[in-house]
């Protein structure tokens, strides 16, 4: 049986959700980066005014605050895009459908998005964790 329509939506979409909030948790850590530097230059500048430098601590701690939340939305994300991926893949049978699968622009963008996501941030990467623990069965 060939993947659903319905599933493959889902996946678009779902995707879609995954890339967007990667992108916004990978911007709140280039801000936070870029941000921490000027506080650090604001700092060791002598013409710096108090206020400004608690200005910018401000603005750093606006930046720190936001990852936290982006990545748990992150998280919440990788996991339904996996499990849809992994849907995706049980309802198709046969190397005849695998390969139509194979050339579904759903399940190939929403693919490399998901791998992609993964390099950038392991710790989401549910299968390298079972390779690294020990078996203790």
């Amino acid at each position: 049986m060939p993947a659903s329509t319905s599933t493959l939506k889902t996946l678009r979409i779902q995707s879609s959700v995954l890339k967007r909030t990667y992108k916004e948790l990978s911007s709140y850590k280039k801000e936070l980066k870029i941000e921490q530097e000027r506080l650090e230059k604001m700092k060791v500048d002598p013409e710096t005014e108090k206020l400004r430098v608690k200005q910018q601590k401000d603005v750093v701690e606006e930046c720190r605050v936001m990852i936290p939340n982006t990545k748990q939305r992150m998280g919440a994300s990788v996991e339904t895009v996996r499990n849809l991926l992994n849907e995706v893949k049980q309802q198709v049978n046969g190397n005849e459908e695998e390969a139509e699968l194979e050339e579904n622009k759903n399940f190939t963008e929403a693919k490399e998005i998901f791998d992609e996501v993964l390099r950038e941030f392991p710790e989401y990467d549910e299968d390298k964790e079972r390779k690294e623990r020990p078996n203790v069965d």
